[in-house]
């Protein structure tokens, strides 16, 4: 199983790619990382493991870096 990921999904998933989380409901994105697995995985049924390389997440030393009031 692919923790967190909703299927059916929304496009092409490529292994590769630059990718953004995101929460129902909420219209920014709370991580960016890059695909680890292609979108035919997913919807085979061989969801084990994980589906993104996380790089940056909400809030991480990466979003200190950003000007006050940004």
């Amino acid at each position: 199983m692919l923790p967190g990921v909703l299927t059916p999904i929304d496009g092409d998933l490529r292994k590769g790619e630059k990718r953004c989380v995101m929460v129902k409901g909420n219209p920014a994105a709370v991580a960016v990382g890059v695909v680890l697995v292609d979108s035919n995985v997913v919807t085979s049924g061989q969801m084990k493991g994980k589906a993104l390389n996380v790089l940056h997440v909400f809030l991480d030393s990466l979003c200190k870096l950003a000007p006050k009031g940004w």
